[in-house]
């Protein structure tokens, strides 16, 4: 009998290539692929650690971020921040091993993209992170 247990994701992971919904289970996090098209367009797989943030110019906004991270899959993840009108953050861009997430349905981006560490990273960048959904 084996020591190791299989894993299952809390929630359904989605790809934002092809709108599949799944279930991952396994020893570990997910390979950071769909397994119906194949692309990396698909939630954070494990941790997600911010590994550079450096300030960006922000058209028409007065403070802007850009975040670079990697998941456990190795996949390269890039958020750009700004402040808006009432200085609080909104995501106006994520990137995925140089591939653009769509808006979600509501203009924003899923939760599922916002882990603590991109959270901490704004927050020591200066910008005020809100409370809910990230966007635009």
């Amino acid at each position: 009998m084996s020591d190791r247990w299989a894993t299952l994701t809390d929630a359904p992971l989605s790809c934002y290539d092809c709108g599949h919904s799944y279930w991952y289970v396994g020893d570990g996090p997910h390979d950071g692929r769909c397994p119906r098209c194949g692309s990396r367009l698909v939630s954070p797989a494990g941790d997600l650690r911010i590994v550079n943030t450096q300030p960006v110019d922000a058209e028409d906004d007065t403070a802007g971020v850009q975040l670079v991270g990697r998941d456990d899959s190795g996949r390269l993840f890039q958020y750009w921040l700004c402040t808006d009108s009432d200085e609080r953050a909104r995501c106006t861009r994520i990137d995925i091993c140089g591939n653009r997430v769509p808006h979600g349905d509501e203009g924003g981006y899923p939760p599922e993209f916002f882990p603590p560490a991109v959270q901490d990273a704004a927050t020591e960048a200066g910008l005020v992170v809100p409370d809910g959904p990230y966007g635009e």
